[in-house]
């Protein structure tokens, strides 16, 4: 009997032949696949490139701390609750113009990102200069109950830290 619509048998192909079926997948590239996996690659390499960039290490650190990340987040604690930069958890401490390091930073990236300022964005450097007690000033003003001095004390922490 041989092969045809009636019989119910499968019809063999001889040994080498490809399918074309479009219900079967035929062997080999398909079309487009080739362009794909190089765009991919490309994006893929490009990543990497852009990754080892940020990584590279830095040697003008005053360029890099003026360029430091603020990344304000709400934390809790026994006797507190309010926001912070992660660089000082003071509440109590004075600090004021002439001060340097990771307080100032604090201050500087709450105060960029506090409701009640709407001056310029500080530098966050560490550094509390002429820029930062104008900038504090400015938000005492505008959260009012507070002195207007330019220092950093207890009311204007509780202040940066609540709005």
């Amino acid at each position: 009997m041989t092969a045809g619509a009636a019989d119910p048998s499968p019809r063999l192909r001889p040994q080498g032949e490809q399918l074309t079926n479009r219900h079967t997948r035929m062997r080999g590239p398909r079309p487009g696949r080739r362009a794909a996996t190089a765009l991919t690659a490309a994006v893929l390499l490009l990543g990497a490139g852009v990754t080892t960039a940020s990584a590279a290490p830095r040697t003008d650190t005053s360029t890099l701390s003026a360029q430091a990340g603020c990344t304000i987040r709400w934390r809790t604690t026994d006797n507190y609750a309010g926001f912070t930069a992660g660089y000082s958890w003071a509440w109590n401490v004075e600090v004021g113009p002439g001060a340097t390091g990771d307080r100032v930073r604090e201050i500087q990236c709450l105060i960029n990102n506090h409701a009640y300022y709407d001056g310029p964005r500080l530098t966050v450097d560490g550094d509390y200069g002429n820029a930062t007690k104008t900038a504090v000033r400015t938000l005492q003003r505008n959260w009012g109950g507070i002195g207007v001095d330019g220092i950093v004390g207890p009311d204007t922490w509780r202040a940066l830290r609540h709005a």
